[in-house]
């Protein structure tokens, strides 16, 4: 399907490590950036089995699960055995799982920024925040909760349809192919300069 709008309703959670995930959401992002997990925050480190637990740990829960999610009290047993029976799994394909999951959801509109709009400018507010805070302004009806929870790639949707509402133009996919058409094209003649 390669319509990010109508992508972004359909998509459903995937089974990692033997939990149900939830929606990849705001909430997961912005928990995910708070313990800079390789997942969602650039880096040169490896992913490790480590970061892949923590992570499914954490996309298990939601918003109104909150801090009790990063420092549960819960039964230590449940978690030490979920973590021996983590030592059972393939890694690598349940990373495999868990990037196609992040993928599902990272799949979102794009768009060009309207001319004198100054919204797309780096203010240091972190995106996940930034998108939950323009669909909470704008929508009727979507509570806190409902906004934190929301699949990600519904919630940038949304925000772009907002956006677009306010004179923003979204990319089409001729346009994006032609942005990676030039793209290419820009590596290429670096390449060929480089000999």
């Amino acid at each position: 399907m390669d319509n990010p709008f109508l992508q972004a309703v359909f998509v459903q959670p995937r089974e990692v490590m033997g939990r149900q995930l939830r929606p990849f959401s705001a909430y997961h992002a912005a928990a995910l950036m708070l313990l800079d997990s390789p997942f969602i925050v650039p880096s040169d480190k490896t992913t490790t089995a480590q970061d892949l637990v923590l992570a499914v740990y954490l996309c298990s829960y939601g918003f109104e699960d909150g801090p009790a999610t990063l420092f549960p009290e819960v039964d230590p047993q449940a978690i030490s055995d979920w973590v021996d029976k983590c030592g059972d799994v393939d890694y690598n394909q349940e990373m495999a799982v868990f990037h196609a999951y992040l993928a599902d959801y990272l799949e979102a509109p794009e768009m060009w920024q309207a001319s004198g709009d100054v919204s797309g400018k780096p203010s240091g507010i972190p995106w996940p925040v930034y998108c939950v805070t323009v669909v909470l302004q704008n929508m009727k009806g979507v509570s806190e909760s409902d906004a934190w929870n929301m699949p990600l790639s519904r919630l940038v949707a949304y925000k772009c349809a907002i956006a677009e509402q306010n004179g923003a133009e979204i990319i089409s996919q001729d346009q994006r192919n032609r942005i990676k058409w030039l793209e290419l094209q820009d590596e290429l003649e670096k390449e060929k300069a480089n000999g």
